[in-house]
Order: structure tokens, then C-alpha cells, then sequence
């Protein structure tokens, strides 16, 4: 066509069909950078689908859907947009559709709550994870990133997009939850009756109550020390020897609940974050500083008979399956054992580490007794398999 006085191949806007010039040089890469070289730009057809309150006084209670009459267009340029500013651009043009959706969707953002999925599909020359039925979105940085960098390898000046800002429905998500709740607490029932048939075969799931079962795995977890309470169980702060929680029924009751809600971050070994801690008085500080001084203040001898404990050996879960340690006890020890370093029973025949050492831990005596007084019977077992 140059010879009629026309150069396509130069053109930013060029017919249909053709590259325009940037397009031209940065997906053949054939000629020099273009003067002006084009903005590569990402254009969303838009949708949303938001849930408010019906009273904003009672947020716990009825919800209003807020949805997109149709598609609206939102561009934005590739290269130079981060993921906030994403989201920014995209709340601000809500907003232009219907009043109210930008601090709807900055909230959820800000909070986390009511969850919302940016979900993405456009088609493009090997990127099928972006097809529809991929289902992708861009929900944290590395989502978006490779969204954007596959956009910018294509090389394209325009990119469609269609994007759906799909809120997650707060009513089905209480569903969802007290579901969980059932199910989790049909669950602890079922464990219990059938860890007590053993004793008693004419036991039933619905004789046991959620809460106490979880609060007596919470007492077994977590015994008393005199050196803390002298009659209350207590949780010691894993990294703060001098803070610690009384485990007083109204506490472990708080926390047994907490246990059966689908809640992240509480377990056993981890209360709810409002439960507060207290701080050792200055005497019992003392006292703890004492007696952890005089456990290594003189260690015996190694005797030339024994071996050195090969600390890389992992033999817990054999060795509280062998001394019979309550299924339902075992996670606890585990994870106390496994904080500790003692994962080789060996250990459990140190003279260093003593039944003071391993209730420091956390441990309760009668499992102490049985962690310490059948480590031969164990190796015997082991050497004879």
C-alpha cells in the first residue's frame, strides 16, 4: 500500500486488522521504538454485585443485594497501575453507576469483611488460565501481577477485560458457618462416644456435650503449675515465660467456644486473642529463675556406656501409640514434645531431663510416668520388629 502513498504498518490508529505502530514493534519487535510509543491500556467491561445492610444499625442482620443494571467500561494503563490503585479506580467508577458503592467496596477492603472476589476472564494467544471458565482472580498482589505482566507481554495497545467485583454474600456465609458449627460439634460427640465405648459399649454421641469435651481436652492440654496457680490449670505464653492465662472455668468455657466456631487462629495451643494474660508477681518470678538454674546448674557426667541421642530421630507418634497415651491427649503432647526439641524417646532417659523439666513444659505427671518409665520396653519392641 506505500506505493498509493499509504504506510499502515506506521499508523496508530490503524484499519481493523492491522498493527498499529507501537503494536507493530512491540509484538514483531521489527524497527525502531516508536517516537510516541502508545500506553498500553487494559480496558474492563465492569460489573459488581455488593451487599449492604437493610438497617445499618443491626450489621449482623438482613442484607440488600446492590448489582449493576449492565456492563460499564473502566480503562486504566497497564504498566504503571499498582493493585491498590486498581481497586481505587474501580470504587470510583462504581460510584459513578450507584451512590454508595465506593465506600462499600473500600470497607470491605479496608476490614476484609464481606469478602470480595475481583474476578477476571479476557482471551489471549496462550493464557487459557484467563478464559472464563478458569474461573481467575485478582485477589492479592501475585494474582494481579501475572494478570498485568501477561497483558504487557501480549504486547497489545488495548486489552478487554471482563471483570466482576462479586461480593460474597455475608447471609449465606452465616449459613455456611452454622453448618460448620453442627457439624464440627456431631463431630467432637461421634470421637468422644466412640473413644468411651471401649469401657462402656451402650454409650451414645448425644450423651456428650461440644463445650466439655473441648474444655477437657483444653485442662489436659494445659495442667496446673504450682509455680504459676497454685489449684488453676494455666496457658504459659509460648514466648513469655512470665505471662500466663488462669484457666478458670469461665475462661475455658470462652475458649471451648471459640474452639467450635470455623475461627482462624485459635486452637489448643493458641486462646482467643481478647482473653487476657497476668504477669508473675516479682517473688514468683524469682522462684521460676530459681529453679530453672538449679535443673542446669550441675549436670552428671555422661557414663562411658551410653550413646549419644541422635536428635534428628522422630519417633512420637510410634512411641504415644505404644504407652497408650489417649488419642485425644496425643496432639497436645505432641506438639509440646515437638516444641521442645524431644522427638527421640531416647531423650525421655536423660538424667538432665527431669520430671521438674518435662512439668515446665507443660506435661501432666501421669503422662510424664508413662513417657519416662517405658523407653527400654519401646526399644525392645522396635530392635524386635
Amino acid at each position: 500500500m506505500s506505493r498509493f502513498g499509504l504506510d499502515l504498518l506506521g499508523r496508530e490508529n490503524p484499519p481493523p486488522g492491522y498493527y498499529s505502530a507501537s503494536e507493530y514493534w512491540r509484538i514483531q519487535g521489527v524497527g525502531d521504538q516508536p517516537v510516541n510509543l502508545t500506553v498500553q491500556m487494559v480496558d474492563c467491561h465492569t460489573s459488581y454485585k455488593l451487599f449492604s445492610p437493610k438497617d445499618a444499625s443491626k450489621p449482623q442482620g438482613a442484607w440488600n443485594m446492590i448489582k449493576s443494571k449492565q456492563p460499564f467500561l473502566i480503562s486504566f494503563p497497564a504498566v504503571s497501575t499498582s493493585l491498590d490503585q486498581f481497586r481505587d479506580i474501580v470504587a470510583k467508577e462504581c460510584e459513578k453507576q450507584f451512590e454508595g458503592t465506593e465506600a462499600a467496596i473500600q470497607n470491605a477492603i479496608r476490614f476484609g469483611s464481606p469478602h470480595i472476589d475481583w474476578k477476571i476472564s479476557m482471551k489471549l494467544p496462550a493464557a487459557d488460565e484467563f478464559l472464563k471458565p478458569a474461573k481467575y482472580t485478582v485477589n492479592d498482589e501475585n494474582s494481579y501481577s501475572h494478570w498485568i505482566a501477561t497483558i504487557v507481554d501480549n504486547g497489545k495497545d488495548h486489552t478487554d477485560v471482563v471483570l466482576e467485583v462479586a461480593m460474597v454474600n455475608p447471609t449465606s456465609l452465616k449459613k455456611d458457618e452454622k453448618v460448620a458449627i453442627e457439624l464440627k460439634k456431631h463431630n467432637l460427640k461421634q470421637a468422644a462416644a466412640q473413644q468411651a465405648s471401649s469401657s462402656n459399649p451402650s454409650v451414645k454421641a448425644s450423651e456428650f456435650d461440644p463445650i466439655n469435651i473441648l474444655a477437657n481436652k483444653i485442662y489436659a492440654t494445659h495442667p496446673p503449675n504450682v509455680k504459676y496457680q497454685p489449684k488453676l490449670p494455666v496457658f504459659i505464653h509460648p514466648t513469655d515465660r512470665n505471662q500466663y492465662i488462669p484457666l478458670t472455668a469461665g475462661n475455658v468455657q470462652k475458649w471451648a467456644t471459640a474452639l467450635v466456631k470455623p475461627d482462624d487462629g485459635v486452637s489448643l495451643h493458641s486462646p482467643p486473642a481478647d482473653m487476657k494474660f497476668e504477669t508473675l508477681s516479682s517473688a514468683k518470678k524469682r522462684k521460676l529463675n530459681e529453679g530453672s538454674s538449679h535443673q542446669t546448674k550441675s549436670p552428671e557426667p555422661d557414663s562411658e556406656s551410653d550413646s549419644v541421642i541422635d536428635l534428628g530421630v522422630n519417633l512420637l507418634n510410634e512411641y504415644l501409640e505404644f504407652v497408650k497415651i489417649p488419642p485425644g491427649d496425643r496432639d497436645g503432647i505432641l506438639h509440646i514434645l515437638t516444641e521442645n526439641k524431644a522427638t527421640n524417646p531416647q531423650l525421655f532417659r536423660s538424667k538432665n531431663i527431669t520430671r521438674e523439666v518435662m512439668k515446665e513444659w507443660g506435661l501432666h505427671d501421669v503422662f510424664i510416668a508413662q513417657l519416662q518409665d517405658n523407653v527400654l520396653k519401646f526399644e525392645k519392641h522396635m530392635s524386635s520388629q
